[in-house]
């Protein structure tokens, strides 16, 4: 997490005070003071701003369900929207639920705004880590595996790459095979590198994926 943090800070993301008011921890409450008694003004709905706020709150809390939704609440508000996805994404991984992980920083890397440029590096690196993880939903088991697949975890994979054709998706499962091959799953990772050299491959990608494999097998012991 220390570097989802620290990337975070340097791109001067919006963080909660240390304080917040009371009313902000309610969603639905409204940050102006109370009106005098007998004065029936209705409270104002919390704007994008607020629901960032709790969000954030929320997440150094701990309390994870309450900081994905009001993430979810702070919608495509200019400003907000990129690190609300980004914070979202975060919050699935840190609950253990690894399917809404893959979602959301999938759905994150999809996003066509310059802001989130300087995160993709990391939304790749943790998407892959989610898609690799035995235990999807947290409940301490590895997954079955389907009918076909060397595992679950692979199967997970190669679904995700599809025919392979996005750069993108090429560039998460050679991570997620790079992964493997850190956990000395290397049955797995070999599996992974021999599926994307059947790919067109641009060279850079040709080279990077061919050194990784020799270097997974000369692990192997």
């Amino acid at each position: 997490m220390c570097l989802a943090f620290a990337i975070l800070a340097s791109c001067g993301a919006h963080r909660a005070p240390t304080v917040e008011p009371a009313s902000v921890d309610r969603p639905g409450a409204s940050t102006s003071p109370a009106p005098p008694d007998g004065v029936g003004t209705a409270p104002a709905p919390l704007t994008a701003e607020d629901w960032f706020r709790v969000g954030e709150q929320a997440f150094d809390g701990g309390d994870l369900a309450k900081a994905i939704d009001a993430y979810q609440r702070v919608g495509d508000a200019p400003g907000l929207a990129t690190i609300a996805a980004y914070k979202l994404a975060w919050s699935h991984w840190r609950r253990a639920d690894m399917p809404a992980a893959t979602a959301s920083f999938q759905a994150f890397l999809e996003r066509r705004d310059p802001d989130a440029v300087p995160f993709a590096p990391e939304a790749r690196q943790y998407l892959a880590f989610a898609l690799i993880e035995e235990d999807q939903d947290g409940d301490g088991a590895p997954e079955p595996t389907p009918t076909g697949a060397a595992t679950a975890s692979i199967g997970r994979v190669l679904d995700y790459l599809g025919n392979g054709a996005d750069a993108s998706r090429r560039a998460v499962v050679a991570t997620a095979a790079d992964s493997l091959v850190d956990e000395a799953r290397f049955a797995e990772a070999d599996v992974l590198y021999a599926r994307l050299l059947t790919l067109r491959l641009t060279v850079d990608e040709q080279a990077r994926v061919s050194a990784s494999r020799h270097r997974a097998r000369s692990l192997q012991p």
